[in-house]
């Protein structure tokens, strides 16, 4: 089975195939900015992750790579943030709803149920990145995300959503 990501079916991040984090072969960066990071979501679950909001601390979305609405399971998913302006990096979070079905295959999602995977990541004009994810809710203890990032002004950083 090859192994491409249903967004835009471009090769996996280098994480995924063992290829250094800066592979020379892969999707061309903007030139223009200054501090750019591309997040890859790796969804090894079952079931389907919805998103659940996203910000951007510094920067903007790069054009075209917003984070997708909904990351099928088994499916890798990505966006891009980039600075803008002058001496200025990078920084944002995306979430995304773990939405659970029941014996019948139906949803089940309510505020009192809902676990939330939360991705941080920050390439800032000044210092070293940083990347972080964490797990909230009543079944966070059931999930873990595994977070790969790398340095450089034009980085990547790997999530991976997998059950305990």
């Amino acid at each position: 089975m090859e192994n491409v990501p249903a967004i835009n079916k471009e090769p996996a991040p280098a994480a995924a195939t063992g290829e250094k984090a800066d592979n020379p072969d892969g999707p061309p960066v903007s030139e223009l900015a200054a501090r750019e990071v591309k997040c890859w979501l790796h969804n090894t679950l079952n079931v389907a992750l919805y998103r659940d909001g996203e910000t951007i601390a510094h920067g903007k979305w790069t054009t075209d790579m917003y984070p997708p609405e909904i990351v099928e399971a088994g499916e890798w998913a990505k966006w891009q943030t980039q600075s803008d302006g002058m001496m200025t990096g990078t920084e944002g979070t995306t979430n995304y709803k773990i939405f659970i079905s029941d014996d019948a295959n139906e949803v089940v999602s309510n505020a009192e149920e809902d676990t939330v995977v939360q991705m941080w990541w920050a390439n800032p004009f000044s210092g070293g990145n940083q990347y972080n994810a964490g797990i909230v809710g009543p079944r966070r203890n059931d999930y873990k995300i595994k977070v790969d990032g790398g340095g450089g002004n034009h980085s990547t950083v790997t999530y991976t959503l997998s059950k305990k």
